[in-house]
């Protein structure tokens, strides 16, 4: 299984989340609104047509706009909010930022989320670069080095600053 290191491409034409939550509720709520008055007028049809819009379906336009509106804040609230907070911070992760993320949650998966974020942050806090070995040991070559050029400056103090890079490097 390859694991691809390339970066997502915004695409302007996809819907963000919160777009797409926008329109999917709107549209539950719509057929709903449209469900209920269609099935008044055929159980019993209206003789006017003024009375069907005030008493059928008036009432259900304005509870169908604050059920969506209700709908479309909770939602936000509770999944689009902490998501964008996780993406924003899984991307400073990526640039190297290691620091914990701190997220109000309304639900336990998205607090399992920001909990394996966290322990994840943890994780890498811990473990060093992985040339981290490597990178020292050059830089022991490059102070020995530097050391061996300044030995007639240095005098006798250059032996026991040569002992301890000798002893440091793998290759006595």
């Amino acid at each position: 299984m390859k694991s691809s290191t390339k970066r997502f491409d915004a695409n302007p034409l996809k819907p963000t989340l919160d777009q797409s939550m926008l329109r999917w509720t709107f549209g539950a709520v719509f057929v709903g609104m449209l469900a209920y008055p269609l099935a008044e007028y055929f159980i019993d049809r209206p003789t006017d047509g003024m009375t069907f819009f005030t008493h059928h379906l008036l009432h259900v336009l304005v509870n169908g706009i604050v059920v969506w509106i209700a709908l479309v804040s909770v939602i936000r609230r509770a999944v689009v909010e902490p998501a964008s907070r996780i993406f924003v911070h899984l991307q400073r992760v990526a640039s190297g930022r290691l620091e914990y993320l701190d997220c109000e949650v309304q639900s336990r998966e998205v607090g399992d989320v920001v909990a394996s974020i966290n322990s994840l942050i943890e994780t890498l806090k811990r473990i060093p670069a992985p040339d981290s070995a490597s990178r020292a040991m050059d830089r022991v070559r490059e102070l020995r080095g530097i050391l061996k050029q300044n030995t007639g400056r240095l005098g006798d103090d250059i032996v026991p600053a040569m002992r301890i890079l000798t002893f440091i490097s793998p290759t006595h």
